[in-house]
């Protein structure tokens, strides 16, 4: 009498673990190409919301000008007024400060490397607030001292965006200056501000 052989659970099973393998390395590409992280997914590890707002990107580097007592901007306000105040009396979507440490002084004429860049957490009321009261520049320039420190070659921009909007701020570190957005200009300096701002990764007002 002849016994049927059983088959071996192993090799009927094989075939169909080796598929669902397959396909799970499949979904799982898929998945990975859909998420790449271009820093527009806030949910991706390194990724941002700010981070990918380019329109908020500092520039490499900030043109210092001989004899500029306004400091510069990359650009003059897009997609919104800047002739009326230095910044609108409503709050920005975004806002960040880019640092340039390794100015000269106010004399010299240099392209300073960007340092670094802090986008600003938590509330901007504050920086509306003062921002935005900036007077206009009118009148005779004041007397200012003419000692200078070491803060004085530290420059800075406030980049503020207003959904597709944009406008940039000068707060040059020489402490004669003012500042500008390219259409308005103040001569409140708004340097120490920057710095504080900076370093703390939120509005700060400082004297």
């Amino acid at each position: 009498m002849a016994f049927q052989q059983r088959p071996d659970p192993s090799r009927t099973l094989a075939p169909v673990l080796g598929a669902l393998a397959i396909a799970a390395v499949a979904l799982i590409a898929i998945f990975t190409i859909g998420v790449k992280n271009d820093g527009s997914n806030p949910d991706v590890a390194g990724g941002t919301s700010v981070a990918a707002d380019k329109a908020l990107a500092c520039p490499r580097a900030y043109a210092q000008t001989r004899g500029d007592a306004n400091g510069w901007v990359p650009l003059r306000p897009r997609g919104l007024n800047g002739d009326d105040a230095l910044v609108p009396d409503q709050t920005p979507t975004h806002a960040v400060v880019c640092a340039y440490l390794a100015g000269a002084e106010p004399s010299v004429t240099k392209s300073v490397a960007l340092t670094g860049r802090s986008v600003l957490a938590g509330s901007l009321t504050g920086l509306v607030r003062t921002l935005s009261v900036a007077p206009r520049i009118s009148g005779a320039k004041p007397a200012c001292a003419a000692l200078l420190t070491q803060a004085d070659t530290r420059n800075y921009l406030f980049g503020l965006s207003y959904g597709k909007a944009t406008l940039w701020v000068s707060a040059p570190g020489y402490h004669c200056a003012g500042s500008t957005n390219g259409s308005f200009t103040t001569r409140e300096n708004l340097a120490n501000h920057a710095a504080a701002s900076y370093a703390a990764q939120k509005w700060v007002a400082a004297n």
